[in-house]
């Protein structure tokens, strides 16, 4: 399925990127501020999640990257 728009927050604990999280629209304008907020607060969590498997390391930004075709 093409997208036209994309939000991919890095998954970073202990200073490392252990993948992306991906969200994207096949129609529309892309994500609002208050959408990539939110996307970036479940990626956070998932970060928590795996610094807690790996011990309870310090986890990274959940900064999202904004892709437009």
């Amino acid at each position: 399925m093409p997208f036209q728009s994309a939000y991919l927050p890095p998954i970073v604990v202990q200073n490392q990127a252990l993948g992306l999280c991906f969200a994207g629209r096949p129609k529309g304008d892309g994500f609002n501020e208050r959408e990539g907020g939110w996307i970036d607060q479940i990626v956070d969590r998932i970060a928590g999640e795996f610094a807690t498997i790996r011990g309870g390391g310090k986890r990274g930004p959940g900064f999202g990257s904004l892709v437009k075709n």
